[in-house]
């Protein structure tokens, strides 16, 4: 069930000074922080809200809970990996 929390640790944890120049690293690091915030978000809403291992939640509906309980919709591939389709 929660596949999409693997990408983005694996990701921190192959990171290498040696691989990229600067800018890469920081837009990669970037978005990893991203996709981890996205993941521990989505994980509290499994934890708290969706018990059902196949909630009936839509993409817009997680963006919306995401937006009022954290500030933030966090990323939109994640969510519609987890939630259904983009629309």
């Amino acid at each position: 069930m929660f596949r999409f929390l693997r990408r983005p640790l694996a990701e921190v944890a192959n990171y290498s000074n040696d691989r990229w120049e600067a800018p890469q690293r920081a837009s990669r690091l970037a978005a990893s922080v991203k996709r981890y915030k996205t993941s521990e978000m989505l994980r509290f809403i499994f934890a708290t809200i969706a018990y059902d291992p196949d909630p009936d939640l839509t993409p817009l509906t997680v963006r919306r809970l995401c937006k009022a309980l954290f500030g933030r919709t966090g990323s939109q591939w994640l969510v519609v990996e987890v939630f259904g389709e983009k629309g």
